[in-house]
């Protein structure tokens, strides 16, 4: 049987070891580890004058350089698909030789190195088999926790595909496989198998002459035959093979779990694998996946594509390597993804402030940390909208305004989880703000929202507004209900302003007055009468101007009214159009001391009001018909 005889190039190839102290080990339950800065110099050569070497310019052409840590007991070939097995592997930077390997930790190791003309990935090296152009191994090694640093040399060997018979790698019949010529080289790595005891080489070698060094007597028996049970020297070893075969599984453990619950719908995890290969997910996070598809050895991220609000129970993760050994399922720990905030709106948005500046207040919500709020010229505010963020209290004043210009604004609560719904929409009008005495949205409260004149309630109840939102309005029983809002609020003969919306469906009540037990001068009351039409009256040593709506108004719909003083007498608008005019009684002078009420007569304590009221404005100057009409087309 012929033989065949293998020239090898060996480079010396000094590797220093630089190890990191204090960079992590793994996990307590994994193989302690430190991480081995390797720096490769392939340009070192032995000082054995057996030994070939290989120019910087020839070793230049090789741009891939992939480095791994082996067991001591591998068998290095060509191959290096071969060693799935390999603690770490890596690509060596080419342009400061340097490659990171986490190495164990107090056990017998090597380094192997393959050297490739073409640039790859370690993907691509791993995915398919790509041509090696040299290859070589270390010395055993180990390192402690107290080394530092470590210097090994590396044996590199020419590839097949690489030798030039011009250097010894011919046969004796002066041709490499290739059919270069080989001259008269001098092998200093050969296959010696005496022919005697093989039937002699491919050259006719008797086994008489030709007394070599390293000579591969390895029986194929004993493994180092290949998968036809034929050695490189053509020693019969059956069809073993214990150095090729990787049955071992990858490892995969949790390194950094998704913070939960999380606003990232493209959140990240990270784990670990003690081998290359393909990336499988499974359950509820299968479907969005990731673009990080491949493991590598070591710390792997994964950042989600996008997922929906929702939990994420087990979620799934598989590591593939080369060699079709699946790792064991990894469960991903349960995560929340909630992008939109569960804090719900702070309600009782109210605005007050002057022709230049508003100050927004508004409830406090629970886990609010703080708030924004958005604001436009326009209705229909949304978070796109401006916004005053990083509010650390439950009001904020907006200064600057440009007087005669409306603003419209929504309040939000924000947290860790993110920001929540927005409030109801709340306008403000400059120049509405000017000569305003008292204004009572009645949302959630009678407080006035400039601050004086708050309103104390006796038996009335919220209850749904002009608007259909709830809390927005106060009820009242036609019984003993009614809010009194004190003294004062309006005083003199000058010009003022009464706005209020009602909806009823009784007669013959009392629903808003400035009069009180202690006299009836200078006094205005506003009632239903028997037919349900409605009447304002004012009196001052007799009675004033009066004014009373064409039609019944107890119909149980809304009603806008606006009750205006001004030249010698007064107005009625009714849902923002003038109902009627009286100045034939002349103006009323308002006494000071007289209480305001909503809700009957609190002066003879009786004709209780049924119904509803909502917004009530008192101002202490005669509004425009362009302003009523704005009040009445505003629901606030």
């Amino acid at each position: 049987m012929g033989f065949k005889r293998k020239l090898r190039w060996l480079i010396l190839l000094l590797m220093p070891l630089f190890i990191f102290t204090g960079c992590g080990d793994l996990e307590p339950d994994m193989q302690d580890t430190r991480t081995v800065i390797l720096n490769m110099d392939f340009h070192k050569r032995s000082s054995s004058r057996s030994i070939s070497s290989v120019s910087a310019s020839e070793l230049s052409q090789y741009n891939s350089h992939l480095i791994l840590a082996v067991p001591s007991l591998e068998y290095l070939t060509s191959s290096y698909r071969n060693y799935y097995s390999s603690f770490a592997q890596g690509l060596m930077n080419t342009a400061d030789k340097n490659v990171s390997l986490e190495i164990p930790l107090n056990t017998q190791m090597k380094i192997f190195a393959f050297l490739f003309r073409d640039t790859y990935s370690l993907y691509d090296l791993i995915s398919g088999y790509q041509e090696v152009g040299y290859y070589g191994e270390s010395d055993k090694f180990s390192i402690g926790t107290q080394t530092n640093n470590l210097s090994l040399g590396i044996t590199l060997n020419a590839a097949s595909a690489n030798e030039d018979a011009s250097t010894g790698g011919g046969d004796d019949s002066s041709g490499d496989d290739s059919g270069n010529d080989g001259g008269s080289g001098d092998y200093s790595n050969t296959d010696n198998e005496d022919a005697s005891t093989g039937g002699g080489d491919d050259s006719g070698n008797d086994g008489g002459s030709g007394d070599y060094s390293n000579t591969d007597n390895e029986d194929a028996s004993t493994g180092g035959g290949d998968d036809s049970g034929v050695d490189d020297s053509g020693n019969d070893g059956g069809s073993s093979d214990y150095s090729n075969t990787d049955t071992t599984a990858p490892v995969i453990e949790t390194v950094t779990a998704v913070t939960t619950p999380t606003s990232n719908s493209t959140p990240d995890y990270t784990f670990s694998s003690t081998e290359s290969g393909s990336i499988t997910y499974g359950g509820p996070c299968a479907t969005a996946g990731s673009a990080t598809t491949n493991a590598i050895v070591g710390h792997n991220l994964i950042i989600f594509n996008t997922l929906s609000d929702g939990s994420y129970i087990n979620c799934t993760i598989t590591v593939t390597d080369p060699a079709g050994n699946e790792s064991t399922t990894l469960h991903i720990p349960d995560f929340t993804v909630q992008t939109i905030s569960t804090l719900p709106a702070p309600d009782n948005l109210s605005a007050s402030g002057t022709s230049t500046s508003v100050t927004l207040k508004w409830n406090a919500v629970t886990d609010a940390s703080s708030y924004t709020l958005y604001w436009d010229n326009v209705s229909g505010i949304d978070s796109s909208d401006n916004a005053f963020n990083n509010i650390t209290n439950d009001n904020y004043t907006h200064n600057n305004l440009d007087n005669g210009t409306t603003y419209y604004y929504k309040v939000a609560a924000v947290n860790s989880s993110g920001t929540g719904t927005l409030s109801s929409e709340k306008i403000y009008i400059t120049n509405l703000w000017d000569g305003m005495v008292a204004h009572y949205s009645f949302n959630g409260n009678a407080n006035n929202v400039k601050a004086n004149y708050n309103g104390t309630v006796s038996g009335a109840t919220m209850s749904t507004g002009r608007g259909n939102d709830n809390n927005t309005a106060y009820s009242f029983d036609g019984v003993d209900d009614y809010i009194d809002f004190g003294s004062g609020i309006l005083s003199g003969n000058g010009s003022f302003t009464i706005v209020v919306s009602i909806n009823s469906t009784t007669t013959s009540s009392r629903i808003l007055q400035q009069r009180d037990d202690q006299g009836f001068n200078g006094q205005y009351m506003l009632d239903i009468l028997d037919n349900g039409s409605i009447k304002f009256n004012t009196y001052y040593n007799g009675f004033k101007w009066n004014v009373t709506s064409s039609s019944a108004l107890n119909d149980g719909s809304w009603h806008h009214l606006a009750f205006v003083q001004k030249d010698n007498g007064g107005q009625m608008y009714l849902n923002g159009i003038l109902e009627q005019t009286d100045n034939t009684g002349g103006k009323v002078n308002l006494t000071s001391s007289l209480k305001t009420y909503i809700g009957g007569d609190l002066r003879n304590y009786n004709s209780y009001y049924s119904g509803k009221v909502d917004d009530l404005r008192i101002y202490s100057r005669a509004l425009s018909v362009s302003e009523i009409q704005t009040l009445h087309n505003i629901i606030d």
